[in-house]
């Protein structure tokens, strides 16, 4: 959804933005977004009911997003992981489900009360 080359001068929040419509729009989706530090696609997509948004630097941490947190968006930080660890935590990230633990549920249900538009 973002460019395919790079682009001098463009705003990660138009990317975040069409990440944000198309996961409303398609029930039980989920995204990566990927940006220098990961910091500001986290920060806007966290503005959003529905989303809950995670940066991650390790596999086992990305894992614990979907299962403890049941994030939807996973932000990488390119300048700070190689492609290789990209891929690894891509794939732990979406092959992890998310946690039937009832505090798990219980505390992502209370957070939907919290969002914002």
């Amino acid at each position: 959804m973002g460019p395919t080359e790079f682009v001098q001068g463009d705003d990660y929040n138009e990317y975040v933005l069409r990440l944000v419509e198309r996961i409303r729009a398609i029930k039980g989706s989920s995204g990566i977004l990927i940006c220098r530090n990961g910091v500001g696609v986290n920060i806007l997509a966290n503005k959003f009911m529905g989303i809950r948004a995670a940066l991650s630097f390790d596999s086992k941490h990305a894992a614990s997003t979907r299962n403890d947190d049941h994030a939807n968006v996973l932000t990488l930080p390119a300048d700070y992981i190689d492609s290789a660890t990209a891929i690894e935590l891509t794939q732990a990230w979406l092959n992890t489900p998310f946690s039937t633990e009832e505090r798990h549920v219980r505390r992502v249900g209370s957070e939907e009360q919290y969002g914002q538009e």
